[in-house]
């Protein structure tokens, strides 16, 4: 069984008169659900970088452009940084007719399987919702959330958490044997 969180609930602020008065904001609420931020932050983010208006949802495709090109800078949003993007993810699986191997769409079910850790802005047709450690926020009630396809879903990781790791490449130390043999005392 999966389990759900109601969105107003999880996040700082859900229930405010900002929130209220709001709709077609499940782009708001997965993004202060993933990136850990109050409501109203949220909104000025997705306005400023999405192009958000109130009362308006955000096109699915302006959110994938937009999530895909802040991983690819790598730029930070509020202490977190995208570094992964999961593209129309499919699973292989022997269908009962023909015994074919078909790819088909992966249900959230199978989704929270293969990715049981970590923070995820997801996606589906038409709905934004966040995945954390295997549970999910949602901002609506649906009935069979299992059978929901996700379409993308974009690993979120707070930047204490990713480190790079510079890559030095020295030089390597070449030390004349007589120094080496005068400093150390060898003869």
């Amino acid at each position: 069984m999966i389990k759900v969180h109601k969105a107003k609930e999880y996040i700082k602020d859900g229930d405010s008169e900002v929130a209220k008065k709001d709709s077609n904001n499940c782009t708001v609420y997965a993004f202060a659900s993933a990136f850990g931020v109050d409501y109203e932050t949220a909104t000025q983010e997705m306005t400023k970088r999405f192009g958000r208006v109130p009362k308006k949802g955000v096109p699915v495709s302006k959110l994938i452009k937009e999530f895909e090109a802040l991983k690819e800078s790598r730029e930070e949003i509020q202490g977190c940084v995208i570094t992964e993007v999961i593209s129309q993810p499919k699973k292989q699986t022997k269908w009962k007719l023909g015994g074919d191997y078909k790819l088909r769409r992966t249900r959230l079910k199978t989704f929270l399987k293969e990715y049981p850790e970590g923070t995820f802005y997801a996606i589906m047709r038409t709905h934004a919702f966040t995945i954390k450690d295997g549970e999910v926020i949602y901002n609506v009630s649906r009935p069979y959330p299992e059978k929901i396809i996700i379409k993308y879903a974009f690993r979120i990781e707070r930047v204490d958490a990713y480190t790079i790791e510079p890559t030095l490449h020295a030089a390597p130390s070449v030390v004349p044997t007589e120094l080496t043999e005068q400093h150390t005392g060898v003869n």
